[in-house]
């Protein structure tokens, strides 16, 4: 049972981004601010951090693909960022502690890099009109500011359960 409960929970992040920007009202949004739900790579980074890096890796592979079949026009974009934040993730916690603050502080980052790369491919292919100014202001921050209350509301739950798993799946 125990096997399950990793592959249940990356799969409850994924499809909760669709459900939370399905039932997110616009006038929330004021019309002003894109909300890129990403709480499948703040999980990710979160067993990058807890769990085992190479099993998030994979996880990050696996679902980024699904990311760009079902959520994209373009293959391999999330299939190649999603492990390129986990290796982000594992270098940087080699020199910082997984602390509570730290953690979001790292999680700021690898949203602020994932966010970015996929601006830059979007802007390179001309799938977007926003300016750099624009994409910080409208984009970047409101998601940031999104992703770090789902790190605070569920990242110590996270942590826990991720942690748990390590010591009786992979310890064991």
């Amino acid at each position: 049972m125990k096997q399950f409960l990793l592959p249940l929970i990356m799969v409850a992040c994924f499809l909760s981004e669709n459900v939370f920007f399905n039932w997110t009202p616009e006038s929330v949004l004021d019309g002003r601010w894109i909300l890129a739900p990403r709480f499948f790579a703040v999980a990710l980074i979160l067993m990058t951090i807890f769990y085992n890096r190479s099993t998030a890796i994979k996880y990050g592979f696996i679902f980024g693909l699904l990311f760009d079949v079902f959520y994209t026009e373009m293959l391999g974009v999330y299939m190649f960022v999603f492990p390129f934040i986990v290796y982000i993730t594992s270098k940087l916690m080699k020199v910082l502690q997984s602390d509570f603050l730290i953690v979001a502080l790292v999680v700021v980052i690898d949203l602020s890099v994932l966010e970015s790369i996929l601006y830059a491919l979007n802007l390179l292919i001309q799938r977007t009109d926003l300016t750099f100014g624009q994409f910080l202001s409208d984009r970047l921050w409101a998601t940031l500011i999104l992703n770090l209350a789902f790190y605070l509301v569920f990242g110590g739950l996270l942590k826990n359960v991720f942690t748990r798993l390590r010591r009786e799946i992979l310890d064991a």
